[in-house]
């Protein structure tokens, strides 16, 4: 998947983006809720809403973070504005590198916590 699949995925996700931050809150008012809450009859909720919340963090930050790609390297532009353009585009190559590993550490986590914790 090149940085261009990524930044057309994030504009068509762009609708999400408001929805996604809304979940999250919803979600931590619930758990906030649920945590003063002395029973402890709440610990599937609980790691539901984490896992949740999780998510929509993450959808929000995809639209957030790939939505404007860096700017083309052209070659009529100055040797300075060259390269300054080559290194937008190689941080922004390492963060989609950063964000694909926090995705896969967000799948571990939702793994544990809504399979593995019963």
């Amino acid at each position: 998947m090149n940085l261009h699949s990524l930044h057309q995925w994030a504009l068509k996700l762009q609708p999400l983006r408001t929805p996604s931050m809304l979940v999250a809150a919803i979600s931590w008012a619930i758990l906030a809720l649920l945590l003063v809450d002395t029973a402890d009859a709440h610990d599937v909720a609980i790691r539901l809403l984490l896992i949740l919340s999780m998510w929509a963090l993450l959808l929000f930050a995809f639209t957030s973070l790939f939505s404007t790609p860096p700017p083309a390297v052209l070659p009529a532009l100055r040797w300075q504005d060259r390269w300054i353009a080559k290194l937008q585009f190689w941080l922004f190559c390492a963060m989609a590198l950063s964000y694909g590993l926090v995705v896969a550490m967000v799948i571990g986590l939702s793994v544990k916590l809504g399979f593995l914790g019963e």
